[in-house]
């Protein structure tokens, strides 16, 4: 029954005929084959008619068939807007990966929507899991100027121990349009921060936090400091930063390296060429999935190391 239902899924809307017969799945005694049932009639495309009964999965005794409830839901727009309190309801969750679901799915479903739930979205800032306290940034920041009185949350955001959560906080606080401007000393501190995204990030708020006003200009040193960055991202965000307020710098940081490189016969980190196998070298600013930063040198596909100046 399991498979059966993956398979439709996976057909799409061509099985959208056989929509009820997967809908009769989702009280079945199998976990297993409930949620194959909720992902596959998310998969069929306009699974409205059944909103009802993914949204009593909701309810579900499952962990991942009440995270697949909100991934579906999600999905179906106006149809599950009826239901956003009950996906509300599921931001108390006991289990994170449902409380992340949670929170996306509210901010998929409109800024209208998640706007009736904002207290419980931002409660969420305060998760123990780093997951669900990122899902909760990217909702505020989808919701753009209407969270705008959430800033002040989010702005606490930035002092949190983990880089993603710091880089997530810089996100939406840029998208809160002029809200963000009262944190412009909070945006700048970021430029110091010990993560070279994180930094990058501010650079590129900062961006948009000067064009509104004028007094945030008083940071500009700060960003034509990241010019000298050790983090080639960073140095590119800055000059594009800069760019983008006309402003005018001696000589581009990526020029610089360059030239440099020219001037002792060399390549440079901006311009490594790929080697003669054909695939790139992966530098230590690449991170593993969980988030780590890599090692302090560069792998070559062949599985020997090359040290990163």
């Amino acid at each position: 029954r399991k498979a059966a239902c993956e398979v439709l899924g996976d057909l799409g809307a061509a099985a959208a005929a056989h929509a009820s017969k997967v809908a009769e799945c989702l009280t079945d005694k199998d976990d297993g084959v409930r949620c194959a049932a909720v992902i596959a009639l998310a998969q069929m495309g306009d699974a409205s008619a059944h909103v009802e009964q993914i949204a009593a999965c909701l309810q579900d005794g499952d962990d991942d068939v009440r995270k697949a409830a909100c991934d579906a839901l999600a999905q179906m727009g106006e149809a599950a807007e009826c239901h956003a309190d009950a996906i509300a309801e599921t931001l108390a969750d006991d289990d994170s990966m449902v409380r992340q679901a949670a929170c996306e799915a509210l901010g998929q479903l409109g800024p209208e929507v998640a706007a009736q739930h904002m207290d419980n979205i931002v409660d969420c800032l305060a998760d123990s899991k780093t997951d669900v306290r990122r899902a909760a940034l990217s909702t505020l920041g989808q919701l753009g100027e209407s969270a705008a009185e959430q800033a002040p949350a989010v702005a606490k955001c930035l002092k949190d121990d983990d880089w993603r959560i710091r880089h997530a906080a810089v996100d939406a606080l840029k998208q809160m349009g002029d809200k963000a401007v009262d944190f412009a000393e909070a945006i700048a501190g970021t430029l110091q921060d010990a993560d070279g995204d994180v930094r990058a990030a501010g650079c590129e708020a900062l961006a948009i936090v000067i064009q509104r006003a004028e007094d945030a200009s008083a940071h500009l040193p700060a960003v034509m400091e990241c010019l000298e960055d050790g983090d080639e991202v960073v140095r590119q965000a800055a000059a594009d930063t800069l760019a983008q307020l006309s402003v005018e710098t001696p000589r581009s940081p990526c020029r610089r390296l360059s030239s440099d490189a020219s001037s002792r016969g060399t390549t440079s980190r901006a311009t490594v060429k790929s080697p003669p196998w054909g695939s790139p070298y992966r530098f230590a600013s690449e991170r593993s999935p969980g988030g780590h930063k890599l090692n302090g040198r560069c792998k070559t596909p062949m599985g020997s190391h090359l040290n990163v100046p």
